[in-house]
């Protein structure tokens, strides 16, 4: 018998790759785009660009697969943050399938909250210390986070968290990109 994932109570949550694997054509993006990763999208004015990586985010997470041993201790907890890379209304619409799950998401913090990536560490700690506090928790180093990118997992830990690596999923080679 396997252990199953604990993430107690009240844990914070990434989306792409974590809680739902979105089948994005990142890699036709970055044609369409003429950039080398998505990210470079934040170094200049692309809000049309960012309006078509949304809606590529929106129409995949509307049959994204879930990550089933993640959501399945979502369901176990009280309630839950989503601080996420991608477009909120993505996570939004993913959640509209999981009614349970929905009701648990207590916030969802993503890019246009961010105003930028969660791959900058300040960033990162803005978006974690809403969720922190959206989920009433005595202090962010009580909070558990879930991700599946290094460099997450690193700046919660730093953060305080319990940092919890996400359970390994089928990867393609475009998984670099994911946001």
């Amino acid at each position: 018998m396997t252990a199953r994932l604990d993430l107690g109570t009240a844990p914070i949550c990434d989306f792409d790759g974590t809680m739902a694997r979105l089948d994005v054509g990142w890699a036709d993006l970055r044609v369409r785009f003429g950039v080398r990763s998505i990210e470079e999208l934040w170094l200049g004015e692309r809000d049309d660009d960012w309006s078509i990586v949304t809606e590529a985010e929106i129409t995949a997470a509307a049959d994204a697969q879930p990550v089933e041993e993640v959501m399945d201790a979502l369901a176990r907890a009280e309630r839950y943050a989503v601080l996420t890379n991608n477009d909120e209304g993505a996570v939004g619409c993913f959640l509209e399938r999981f009614d349970k799950h929905a009701a648990k998401a207590v916030v969802i913090v993503g890019r246009r909250t961010l105003g930028g990536s969660k791959r900058d560490v300040d960033r990162f700690a803005t978006g974690f210390r809403l969720c922190c506090t959206a989920l009433q928790l005595p202090a962010c180093d009580a909070a558990v986070y879930v991700g599946d990118g290094a460099y997450e997992l690193e700046f919660a830990g730093a953060l305080g968290a319990r940092a919890v690596s996400a359970p390994l999923i089928a990867t393609s080679p475009d998984d670099e990109e994911r946001l």
